[in-house]
């Protein structure tokens, strides 16, 4: 049992030296939000989308990607339409809003489905983020597949018993309310059995725990940082040319 146990230490240990850290892959979502909050340009807004879309189709197949879209579809309706009708912004302008949404839309996809839920606790430490802070956006991080997953089997239970969440969008948003409260009501129980299963293991807010391999910078890592920045400059560069007045 000793020499499997080593053995599986073994392979883990070659496995973390093979991949990125996962501070790169940050580093790449961070570069890329302040890029689309400072960009004026709609074709340069575009441009970073085809790219992020490129990543994200590798890392979560294109089935996924569309299913993502399916799903953010009324989302990106009533926000275009708040914009036009509510804040009387122009179709341009818009546009350009709805591209940015989609671009940090898929870029924290990406992400989590890169980095998971352990190497995220551990980037948030070494940013030396308070344990507490730390392990809350870990466990909400660690969350987000039993959101979904609840979803699912909460919408199956309710439609089987006769509540019209199929029946048009209007009718759904009326039994919001009876779809809801019970999904707070387990999302609050599985809180509660979380915190009490981290106290019985003896989990303390002001100490960290010890770990086999930590994160560390390779030659590939930096590398890589300074390709993402090289890329966020070069196209902060081209969007300021763009906009220059002829």
């Amino acid at each position: 049992m000793s020499s499997i146990t080593v053995e599986n230490l073994r392979k883990i240990w070659f496995a973390s030296q093979e991949r990125f850290d996962p501070r790169t892959w940050l580093l790449w979502v961070v570069i890329n939000v302040i890029f689309t909050i400072l960009m004026r340009t709609g074709e340069m807004i575009i441009v970073a989308l085809l790219i992020q879309l490129t990543f994200t189709v590798r890392i979560l197949s294109v089935k996924r990607v569309m299913a993502l879209a399916m799903g953010l579809s009324i989302p990106t309706v009533i926000l275009v339409l708040l914009n036009v009708f509510f804040f009387n912004l122009n179709l341009a302008t818009v546009l350009v809003l709805t591209v940015k949404f989609w671009l940090i839309i898929l870029l924290f996809s990406w992400f989590y489905a890169k980095v998971d839920p352990d190497d995220f606790l551990m980037v948030l430490e070494s940013l030396k983020i308070p344990s507490v802070i730390a392990w809350q956006f870990s466990v909400a991080y660690r969350q987000i597949p039993f959101m979904f997953r609840k979803y699912r089997n909460l919408h199956d239970i309710l439609v089987s018993r006769g509540v019209p969440l199929d029946c048009g969008v209007i009718r759904a948003a009326r039994m919001l309310p009876s779809f809801l409260v019970p999904l707070l009501v387990q999302v609050q129980e599985d809180a509660e059995q979380l915190s009490e299963a981290m106290i019985c293991r003896g989990w303390h807010p002001g100490i960290r725990g010890s770990r086999v391999f930590g994160l560390k910078f390779k030659k590939k890592d930096v590398v890589l940082m300074l390709v993402m920045v090289s890329y966020a400059i070069t196209l902060i560069i081209v969007d300021f040319l763009l906009n220059i007045p002829a």
